[in-house]
């Protein structure tokens, strides 16, 4: 599992005075560039107590080596977001997103910033 430490210094974090957790949400937009790739999503409130309003968040993936979205059709997104997990595995981290059908989408990157 990806280490809290570096997600307490985001400003979501400093939001929710604690490293996010979140049970569910929806990925809205998936932006791909050179050096970075953004998933646009929004933390859904009605399933995480702590978050008084549904939450945009964005994940900055730096350096994208590779990646694979299997999507469902979801009203104003890609899909929802069932769980989601972040792993350190040798020289890269891997980001994995299942939806809610279990299908899951990996992506490969450098680092990662949080960001509201």
């Amino acid at each position: 599992m990806y280490e809290l430490e570096p997600m307490k210094s985001t400003a979501l974090a400093r939001k929710l005075s604690s490293p996010p957790v979140f049970n569910e949400g929806i990925l809205k937009r998936m932006t791909l560039d050179k050096d970075e790739t953004v998933l646009e999503m929004v933390i859904l409130s009605e399933k995480n107590p702590e978050l008084k309003k549904d939450t945009h968040v964005n994940l900055c993936l730096k350096n994208l080596y590779s990646f694979n979205v299997e999507s469902e059709k979801v009203a104003n997104g890609l899909f929802v977001i069932d769980s989601l997990d972040i792993r350190n595995e040798g020289t890269n981290l891997h980001l994995r997103l299942e939806n809610t059908r279990g299908e899951t989408s990996v992506f490969r990157f450098e680092s990662i910033e949080l960001k509201d």
